[in-house]
Order: structure tokens, then C-alpha cells, then sequence
């Protein structure tokens, strides 16, 4: 009973508290864990077949479009975009959903299917979690967004008339959530970076904004930040964020100016 304090701490960046006790709890891991990577010509292809598995009787562990440029520190691919489809559960029902999303992918022009499985699986979904963040290869910056999944393909387009000539960029769709994140490596001699960069994130804000998302820089280096909110426009109800933090925090020593509007 009482207030759902939960939600309001989830995402708030260590600046409402510090965690001091964790109680978890724990479900097995699954008994088989399989990841098919399938590449595709162009983009409109690879949404088609991730359509058709999003369809299909059962629900993917997760989904994942990736360009090639985005793909690249993971693994080398000629292909536009590949899509990997994360799969677990009991060995027998797994075994099922591969076929049927094998089947599903060629029916829109995969003729190669790679098949990783346990360790190899995992290992793969972790390098993409990392992928903004890589010690080694990382890129200049990291750019995410959130909209509905209906405007992907909007956001999509959008996305080559950004100002881009100083980076490299790779992009990440997750069409089951609606995420699309921009990773931007530097193009070979550029020397003007931190201001391209900020050029690039007001341009790539406005952007999804124009298609009813949020927007936010995830990773660059500090002298990016320099004159670039990285939250973008402050979004409504900062006031009682405000008097949240006075409240909770009201000596402001919790991680200040971390969050929004610079709580």
C-alpha cells in the first residue's frame, strides 16, 4: 500500500536515492536459447519479414534490425540490414519456433540463415547491448530514440536527411518497442567533431519529435555536451520533478544535475 515508489525511482538516475538493500527474484534460465541472424537486401525487406515473425504464434525473446555499419563491430556483413531474432524456452518448443521463423524470413528474401546457440547466443545479445558503450570501437556518439512502432519507418526516412557528412552512422531498430538508436562513427580526416556532433543531435531531436518521440544523446564524450542538453526540450511536469527532488533529496547531494532539466 502507499505510493508506487518503484516507478517513480526506475529511470530517475540515482538522483531520488542510493540503493542500499536489493531483495531479487530469481526464474530458471531457459532450457535452450538460440539467436538466427537472417540478412536482407534493404531496409522495406527486412521490416516485411520482421512483420510476418511478429505475427506468428508465439512471442520472440527479442527482435533486432541492424545496418550494416551498426553491425560491423560485432561481425563483418555485405548485407543492408540483418535481422536477429532471439529465441528461448524449452528445447522442444524452441526447435519449433526456429523452423517457423526460418520459414517466415525466406518467404521475404533471406536465403542464409545463421544459427548461434547458447553461449554464442548470449554472447551476441550482450555485444548489442554494449555496442553504444564498447571500451574498444565505441562510436563518437550514441543517439536513441523512442516512438510508436507504426512510425519506424517514418523515422527511418528521416533519418538520411540528417546533417551526417562528419560520421559514419549505423542504425538500430527495435521494432517490437518502437527504439531506434543512431551510432555514429567519425569519418576518416573530420577534425571538427564536438560541433558536427551537436549540429547532428538538435537535428536528430527534431526530428523524432516531428513524429511524436523522445529523443536523447546516450553516449558522447564531454566536450559534446558543452552547450547540448542531452535530454533534448524539457518535456511537461518538470515543476513537480522539481518539488519531487526537494522533497526526496532536498540537500541536492544525490548525483545533481544528471537528470532532466538539470535535476
Amino acid at each position: 500500500t502507499g505510493y508506487d515508489l518503484n516507478k517513480l525511482y526506475v529511470g530517475s538516475l540515482g538522483t531520488l536515492g542510493v540503493i542500499v538493500e536489493a531483495t531479487f527474484k530469481l526464474i530458471p534460465l531457459p532450457q535452450e536459447e538460440r539467436t538466427l541472424l537472417a540478412p536482407f537486401p534493404s531496409w522495406a525487406a527486412a521490416q516485411e519479414a520482421t512483420a510476418t515473425v511478429a505475427k506468428l504464434p508465439f512471442v520472440p525473446r527479442s527482435l533486432e534490425l541492424m545496418d550494416r555499419r551498426a553491425l560491423a563491430p560485432l561481425r563483418a556483413s555485405p548485407a543492408e540490414v540483418t535481422l536477429l531474432v532471439g529465441l528461448e524456452g524449452r528445447r522442444v518448443a524452441v526447435a519449433r519456433m526456429v523452423s517457423e521463423v526460418s520459414k517466415a524470413i525466406r518467404g521475404h528474401g533471406a536465403s542464409q540463415i545463421d544459427d548461434f546457440q547458447g553461449a554464442q547466443s548470449a554472447a551476441l545479445w550482450q555485444a548489442v547491448a554494449d555496442l553504444p558503450w564498447r571500451l574498444d570501437n565505441a562510436p563518437f556518439m550514441s543517439l536513441r530514440a523512442s516512438l510508436l512502432p507504426s512510425a519506424l519507418g517514418q523515422a527511418l526516412e528521416a533519418m538520411s536527411s540528417l546533417p551526417l557528412s562528419a560520421f559514419e552512422p549505423g542504425v538500430m531498430v527495435g521494432p517490437g518497442y518502437g527504439g531506434l538508436r543512431l551510432v555514429c562513427y567519425p569519418s576518416a580526416g573530420e577534425t571538427n567533431l564536438a560541433e558536427e556532433a551537436r549540429r547532428l543531435a538538435a537535428s536528430f531531436h527534431q526530428r523524432v519529435q516531428a513524429l511524436g518521440g523522445y529523443a536523447v544523446v546516450e553516449s558522447c564524450p564531454p566536450e559534446v555536451k558543452q552547450g547540448l542538453d542531452v535530454w533534448g526540450d524539457v518535456p511537461g511536469g518538470l515543476e513537480v520533478m522539481r518539488r519531487l527532488k526537494a522533497e526526496l533529496d532536498p540537500m541536492g547531494t544525490l548525483n545533481p544535475g544528471r537528470y532532466v532539466g538539470g535535476l
